[in-house]
């Protein structure tokens, strides 16, 4: 029987060029672990799986989820970076648009290493590189990926598009922190906290944004009605004080034109 273990949050992703500018995407992540136990409480198998769903708009037809995982068995002693049954090749596949080179794989792919650490000597399965997979930007990025954990190929084509991974115990992998210059983990409590500020926020500003529009509303409808009457009183609360200061100095004028005639 498998005992599952699961928790949910949020990867917010900022430019790995502009790591200090506003996120440019957030991925929604559920990571699942199961465990299966002998009857002396020992772990036989357990598989990881990381589901991502990328949040916010984006073009239909376009991918925005899929999973990672990872398994271990302790029958075999052997362990995948890529698959849930210990003896199954293949390897990772992640294309979310507009996010290629953001470190979001490397991000996914650790976690898998560095969950596997728990049994260091256990060999991994053999990782496969397809030909159709490997194509200009898209083959070094797919190679740098997996050999920044260690992991080295015999290739099967020249141009290193097509090959599988040497052997190798997954205390050899060499788990990577790059992914932290511009990948945040986020609770979904607090994201989901900030979410509801920011549109608090902006229904206050909706708010205010709406009562003076109608304000705009009624002062062109009498401006409509009464032009003359408007024209004027508008001049007089934008230059009221230059009027106030122009009859003071009218009346100070007026007495002392009358005093002035009144000694002669």
């Amino acid at each position: 029987m498998l005992h599952p273990n699961s928790n949910t949050y949020i990867l917010e992703i900022r430019h790995r060029d502009r790591p200090d500018q506003s996120p440019i995407a957030h991925l929604l992540v559920e990571r699942e672990e199961k465990y299966r136990y002998s009857q002396d409480n020992e772990i036989m198998d357990a598989v990881i799986k990381l589901r991502y769903q990328r949040l916010g708009p984006h073009r239909p037809g376009l991918e925005s989820k899929g999973y990672f995982c990872g398994c271990y068995s302790k029958r075999y002693n052997r362990a995948s970076l890529t698959a849930s049954l210990p003896f199954e090749s293949g390897g990772v596949f992640l294309d979310l648009s507009g996010l290629h080179g953001q470190r979001i794989g490397t991000y996914l792919l650790n976690t898998i290493v560095e969950w596997l650490q728990q049994w260091p000597d256990a060999s991994v399965n053999t990782i496969e590189l397809v030909e159709g997979q490997g194509h200009g930007s898209n083959k070094l990025r797919r190679n740098r990926l997996y050999e920044q954990f260690g992991i080295e190929f015999d290739f099967t084509s020249s141009k290193q598009q097509a090959g599988h991974s040497r052997p190798i115990h997954v205390g050899q992998l060499t788990p990577v922190t790059a992914w932290k210059a511009n990948i945040t983990e986020r609770s979904l409590t607090d994201y989901m906290r900030e979410i509801l500020a920011e549109k608090q926020h902006l229904s206050e500003e909706f708010g205010y944004t709406d009562r003076l529009l109608k304000s705009y509303k009624v002062r062109y409808r009498q401006a409509e009605a009464r032009p003359l009457w408007f024209a004027v009183k508008t001049l007089y609360r934008r230059h009221r004080d230059l009027l106030w200061s122009s009859s003071f100095f009218a009346v100070i004028a007026a007495v002392l034109w009358v005093k002035w005639k009144s000694l002669g």
